[in-house]
């Protein structure tokens, strides 16, 4: 081989080294952004909690009871198919409870129980089925506890499981609470939490990563100021459920899977589907009762 062609060939192995290096550079940098992505949705999230457990729940939800009724259609269909309800108020002490119900035609209908106390930190769940007619049925699926860290959980009447909660653990009763926050703030932010269906597996308590992110400003079907915040479970199949909020925090909308949620007027609910308080109120946590019959009196006859 002559020197010209040694000569020649130096620069062409410096050029491959330069691509070489340039290419792993770009790597690592890619592998790390992806890891930032995550790692900042997770401090956005145990950052809100942190706040949440330093200021309490007293200081985003007030003294008074919350009611706010829905009606809820499938896929392109005018008519609704049934109607929710979520209730949630103080039940003494600093402490909160709260109930989510709604009816899928049939007479069916699924219901979610719940109590925090302040900050957060102490809670217990409880979710169950029913049906009403003739023969009522009704049985309880899931019940969870949150106490000193630790999350406990009974799904039907034999399996059961306990693990310490993450430090970005979101309790039952409060994802309404995040999405609020996350709308405010702009935010993406990612919690752990417990799905009922996935709880536990192989013995273990399941905590499922999930996102929230705000999604930007639009109007609401009237016209006023809104806010569209996405939430989804990580890793799993189907698009994330859609929630328009009011500028006064309360869900306009919630879209999911085909499903659509609208909120409503209790008088539509009625008009619609019947007597609702009295359902309703049966369902309701103990402590919240009396402020129920205070604001929401059982219609004559």
């Amino acid at each position: 081989m002559t020197l010209p062609d040694i000569q020649s060939g130096r620069p062409k192995r410096s050029l491959l080294a330069l691509v070489l290096a340039v290419v792993l550079a770009l790597a690592v940098l890619l592998a790390w952004s992806v890891g930032q992505g995550p790692r900042a949705r997770v401090q956005a999230g145990e950052a809100m909690l942190a706040d949440l457990h330093q200021y309490g729940l007293a200081r985003d939800w007030g003294d008074a009871l919350q009611v706010e009724w829905f009606m809820v259609y499938h896929g392109r269909e005018a008519d609704p198919r049934g109607w929710k309800v979520t209730v949630r108020g103080p039940a003494g002490e600093g402490s909160y409870a709260g109930l989510s119900l709604w009816t899928q035609g049939g007479g069916k209908y699924t219901f979610e129980q719940w109590s925090l106390n302040a900050d957060a930190t102490r809670g217990v769940y409880a979710a169950a089925r029913g049906r009403r007619g003739p023969i009522s049925v009704q049985r309880v699926d899931t019940r969870i506890a949150l106490d000193d860290g630790v999350v406990k959980i009974l799904r039907g009447t034999a399996r059961s499981a306990q693990e310490p909660a993450p430090d970005h653990y979101l309790p039952k009763g409060t994802v309404e609470w995040a999405l609020r926050r996350v709308a405010d703030e702009g935010a993406d932010a990612q919690f752990m939490m417990i799905l009922n269906e996935h709880a536990i597996v192989d013995r273990t308590v399941r905590f499922m990563p999930v996102r929230f992110r705000y999604l930007g400003e639009e109007k609401s079907p009237q016209g006023a100021p809104a806010r569209r915040v996405a939430h989804s479970a990580l890793y799993s199949e189907g698009a994330p459920r859609e929630y328009l909020i009011g500028s006064d925090g309360k869900i306009l909308s919630v879209s999911d899977s085909g499903v659509r949620t609208k909120a409503a007027a209790e008088e539509q609910v009625r008009r619609t589907f019947g007597e609702a308080r009295g359902f309703v109120r049966s369902h309701l946590p103990e402590s919240l009762q009396r402020a129920w019959d205070t604001q929401w009196p059982a219609p004559p006859g």
